[in-house]
């Protein structure tokens, strides 16, 4: 599923409208100084691994950007509804742990993506008694990209995702060992606001 979805991705990355020869790196940039980040998911997240597939048809994500122009910025996401395995409930635990979106030094903006967690801290899947899985911090491969969508104070941007070698381990009756073959895939929007809630323009270039 990853393979076809990076494949999609990286004909999408050759479609995006390149800048001017002359530009310099990538960076997200805010109308306002301070931007308030909130993102929506548009499709299914989903998490691949080897004990089964944690589907989460509910994403929501915060975070700030401290000025107007940055080539880094941290999404700390949610995921409230999650069914593991087909059927079973799943409940995902961030522990304060964030994706942190590196941008690159030239066109096209395919970030890097990190998993990055407070310290002692890992992402926790737990489904009922059956199985946890914890996903420990690092940088998968990625084959990602923002998409500018909106004009004036309605800019924002659509970030696709496709990450592979995703480290994590499992305990429980489901789930045991640990392994570097996690997969995760999902689209979300992300839009900017104001200290005072006001919509803010925010784009890649």
């Amino acid at each position: 599923m990853l393979t076809r979805l990076a494949q999609i991705l990286v004909l999408g990355v050759a479609a995006v409208a390149m800048p001017a020869a002359d530009a310099e790196a990538v960076e997200i940039h805010s109308e306002s100084e301070s931007t308030v980040l909130t993102g929506a998911q548009n499709t299914s997240q989903v998490f691949t691994t080897s004990f089964g597939t944690i589907e989460c048809e509910e994403e929501t994500a915060s975070g700030t950007l401290e000025s107007e122009a940055s080539s880094e910025f941290d999404l700390y996401p949610e995921y409230p509804e999650c069914v593991a395995f087909g059927s079973f409930t799943a409940a995902v635990d961030m522990n304060g742990c964030s994706k942190t979106f590196t941008l690159p030094l030239s066109w096209p903006p395919a970030p890097e993506i990190h998993v990055k967690c407070p310290a002692g801290k890992d992402i926790e899947i737990t489904v009922g008694s059956l199985c946890t899985i914890t996903i420990t911090p690092g940088t998968p491969g990625s084959v990602s990209l923002f998409e500018n969508e909106g004009e004036g104070t309605g800019r924002r941007l659509n970030l696709t995702e496709a990450l592979e070698g995703i480290e994590y381990s499992g305990s429980g009756l489901f789930c045991s060992g640990s392994y570097n073959d996690g997969e995760y895939s999902g689209s979300t929007t992300v839009a900017g606001e104001d200290a005072e809630g006001n919509p803010v323009g925010i784009w890649v270039e």
